[in-house]
């Protein structure tokens, strides 16, 4: 039940650590992820469009904000290697095909 939640905070992340921090707004790293999930949908073959609510991303960014793991400067969301190191340790709550594909998908 949880598993999608899960999955589009790992696309966020890896979608936003592509970039150097300092790189991206808001709206850009939200407007990216919603198009990153919305090809992992297509690719699965998943007809889940709230898998891509651009609202569920805004969400997920307040929350990293709110916990001091993303933070503003400007207009542009900065984050340091904490966030890095979070992401990798959270690996091992997806099945290995799973994260393969939402790598593949977050260097498009």
């Amino acid at each position: 039940m949880i598993q999608p939640s899960l999955e589009r905070g790992y696309l966020l992340l890896a979608a936003l650590l592509r970039y150097p921090s300092g790189s991206l707004t808001r709206e850009e790293l939200e407007e990216h992820s919603r198009q990153l999930a919305e090809r992992l949908t297509l690719l699965s073959g998943l007809n889940a469009p709230e898998f891509f609510d651009r609202r569920l991303f805004s969400g997920l960014l307040d929350t990293l904000e709110e916990e001091g793991w993303l933070w503003r400067e400007g207009s542009h969301l900065c984050f340091d290697k904490a966030l890095a190191a979070a992401q990798l340790r959270g690996r091992v709550l997806f099945d290995p095909g799973l994260r393969h594909r939402l790598r593949q998908i977050a260097r498009q």
